[in-house]
């Protein structure tokens, strides 16, 4: 079996990781939710292209 090249990180390399509370905490049931369907809705209506266009919004 052929090896593999062995990776290296720099000696100061400083490792991290993020969340947000609505990953780890959820709340989705409150009025929140609504308000962001609503503003998406506004602003893709005066966007350039279709709310069905934004898979990543």
């Amino acid at each position: 079996m052929p090896t593999r090249p062995t990776i290296a990180f720099p000696k100061n390399f400083l490792w991290g990781a993020a969340t947000s509370a609505h990953q780890v905490e959820g709340g989705l049931n409150n009025q929140w939710t609504v308000w962001e369907l609503e503003n998406a809705k506004a602003l893709a209506t005066q966007a350039p292209y279709q709310f069905g266009d934004l898979p990543n919004w």
